[in-house]
């Protein structure tokens, strides 16, 4: 049985982070949301977290969703 997958056509991890970290979002200051179970698929936790600390953002995780603030300021929890 032969497979039709073309395997090199899957991201790499560095790729998935690149395509992440250079959407608008990221360079005006805003907020990318992935969902958790689908950062877990693509590329770990421990890439997204080291990218975060690495440029200095926040980093936010929901019940579903990892929120990356995309400016080194200070967060404030209003409610």
């Amino acid at each position: 049985m032969q497979h039709d997958r073309d395997f090199r056509a899957w991201p790499r991890k560095q790729d998935w982070l690149d395509q992440v970290f250079q959407c608008r979002a990221a360079e005006t200051g805003g907020v990318i949301r992935r969902q958790v179970r689908d950062v877990e698929n693509e590329v770990g936790v421990a890439a997204p977290v080291a990218e975060v600390r690495r440029r200095n953002f926040r980093l936010i995780r929901t019940r579903a969703h990892f929120e990356i603030v995309c400016d080194p300021g200070p967060i404030d929890v209003v409610v």
